[in-house]
């Protein structure tokens, strides 16, 4: 895929999510601007690069991507498969501990929800090894 059609499409899929988590969470935003609106734009970015990033054909995205991949397992390997920016989400809107932020975590129990999020980490790493090899 084109790189440029990626970027756009990353770019909007990113604008779109920002603006559905600023009107669901714009009571806390309003208590905590910056420190909400700063996460949720580095949890939404990654979130956005995680998503589509592995159809990118540049090999230096592809190998960006792969560490994010590498990184993001041990994180949550070391974090009992919760994210901290999730956390520090929860704390700063009086959320509860346990309570989700993307949908894929509300769907399932939290131990189904945790094996999905590996296998897909190990599914889209063998996808971007591939492609770099090519």
């Amino acid at each position: 895929m084109n790189d440029l059609i990626l970027l756009t499409l990353m770019t909007i899929s990113y604008f779109i999510l920002l603006l559905y988590d600023f009107n669901k969470y714009k009571t806390c935003i309003n208590e905590h601007r910056e420190k909400i609106i700063s996460i949720l734009i580095v949890h939404r970015a990654l979130f956005i690069f995680l998503s589509v990033g592995w159809l990118s054909s540049n090999k230096t995205i592809l190998t960006l991507y792969l560490l994010t991949l590498v990184g993001l397992f041990i994180h949550w390997q070391t974090n009992n498969c919760y994210c901290v920016l999730t956390q520090l989400h929860n704390k700063f809107c009086n959320l509860p501990d346990d309570k989700q932020y993307d949908f894929c975590f509300t769907m399932f129990n939290r131990e189904t929800a945790c094996k999905l999020s590996y296998t897909c980490l190990f599914v889209l790493a063998i996808i971007v090894i591939y492609k770099i090899s090519k």
